[in-house]
């Protein structure tokens, strides 16, 4: 099927997500007739099943612009949804029964099942950036220690493609927790003697502030061609309908996480935190969402710091905060 040929040989393009998705609109032109909407539909399902990480992805790229924007029915998406989610349901109550034997400390998971929880962790927020489900959770506030590094990684980066769309989860009081659990378990690990490696929850540590700078990129970008469409329109539209809810969005989920990031990301002995810190504190001061002030000390520190290429970039970042306001360096520090 000529489908499966563009999707193998899009695993040696680079923009493999964008190329598939306008390979749709093709399809469509080419196989005009409904059904095969439908048997296109299945076909890409089949793929975010079955195969790997980037042909899942691009898979649900080019299903979402079929779904939201040509057969505008979600019946397959939400039953596919419904597979994964239940499969992590399943296993959250089988590890919480097995902490609660107190036969062990924690829980493992078996290496038959381990490769659907990762695909399942991966796909379920993946699906979520893409499509705005009308699906109800029984939510249980109940937790327990997930150690496992292979797992905390697929479910970092699932919950991020979920707070890419849904924004707003940012700030809420569950997924702040759950954030700042990461950030803060290598040093409490540590000086806990923790049997996890802090290798693993350092790639984790990296993967969350990664995810907080490219939110906070993409919220630049769109802020941009807003003002672009806005300065096309401007003489039309009435000043007492515009608003700026992106930066004062953004503004908050900076507010909320850099504290935590200035406390357990700046003085840590991995450099890969430290310089994806430094990127997160960059982007923050480059789109003035807070004072500078509140990253001296920080940026100071960063200065001094034994990686050369950290050493510059603060540098650079307390160059650019001082030609903003002159003299806030010396009005904070004294």
């Amino acid at each position: 099927m000529v489908l499966n040929v563009i999707i193998i040989c899009k695993l040696f393009l680079a923009l493999q997500i964008t190329i598939l998705s306008v390979i749709v609109y093709l399809y469509l032109n080419v196989f005009p007739r409904r059904t095969n909407f439908f048997q296109l539909q299945n076909d890409l399902l089949q793929f975010v099943q079955r195969q790997g990480r980037l042909v899942v992805d691009s898979a649900l790229s080019c299903l979402a612009v079929l779904v939201n924007q040509v057969l505008k029915d979600q019946t397959q998406v939400i039953c596919c949804f419904t597979q994964f989610y239940g499969l992590l349901t399943d296993l959250s109550l089988e590890l919480r029964e097995a902490l609660s034997t107190k036969i062990s400390t924690s829980a493992r998971i078996s290496s038959k099942t381990r490769p659907s929880i990762l695909r399942a962790l991966y796909t379920v927020g993946l699906i979520c950036k893409y499509f705005t489900l009308d699906y109800s959770f029984n939510r249980n506030k109940k937790s327990s220690d997930m150690i496992d590094p292979d797992l905390c990684r697929k479910a970092i980066t699932g919950l991020g493609f979920l707070l890419f769309r849904h924004d707003q989860l940012f700030c809420t009081g569950s997924v702040q927790l759950f954030l700042t659990r990461f950030l803060s378990t290598v040093q409490n690990s540590l000086t806990n003697n923790h049997p996890t490696d802090g290798s693993s929850f350092f790639e984790i540590q990296c993967i969350i502030l990664d995810n907080l700078t490219h939110y906070l990129l993409q919220k630049e970008r769109k802020a941009t061609a807003d003002n672009r469409l806005w300065a096309t329109r401007s003489k039309r539209e009435s000043l007492k309908e515009l608003t700026d809810q992106v930066t004062g969005h953004s503004s908050a989920v900076a507010q909320t996480y850099l504290p935590i990031v200035l406390k357990y990301c700046i003085l840590t002995p991995s450099i890969s935190v430290r310089s994806s810190a430094l990127s997160l504190i960059s982007t923050i001061l480059r789109q003035g969402l807070i004072h500078p002030s509140h990253v001296l000390c920080s940026l100071i520190c960063l200065q001094t710091d034994s990686d050369p290429s950290i050493r510059s970039r603060a540098s650079v970042c307390l160059t650019e905060a001082e030609q903003k306001i002159p003299g806030f360096a010396a009005v904070s520090l004294f």
